[in-house]
C-alpha cells in the first residue's frame, strides 16, 4: 500500500481494504487516519472534538491538534 494508506502510524490491510491504528499511549482521531498522543477524541469526520487528557497541555496549531505535558 502506498504511503502507508495516509495513517500517521499503523496501516492493517482488511482486504481488500485496510484500517489505520496507533501506537501505544495514542488515539485515533475521528478522520480514522492520524494517531493523537494524549487526547480524547470522539465524533466523526465531518464533526469531531478532541480534548487533552489531565495533565496535559492543548499545544494545537493552525495545522495539527497535540497535546504535550
Amino acid at each position: 500500500m502506498e504511503k502507508n494508506g495516509n495513517c500517521s502510524h499503523i496501516c492493517v490491510n482488511d482486504l481488500p481494504g485496510y484500517h489505520c491504528e496507533c501506537e501505544s499511549g495514542d488515539v485515533l482521531h475521528p478522520n480514522g487516519l492520524t494517531c493523537v498522543p494524549n487526547a480524547n477524541c470522539t465524533g466523526d469526520p465531518a464533526m469531531f472534538h478532541c480534548e487533552c487528557l489531565p495533565g496535559y497541555e492543548d499545544t494545537t496549531t493552525e495545522d495539527n491538534f497535540d497535546c504535550t505535558g
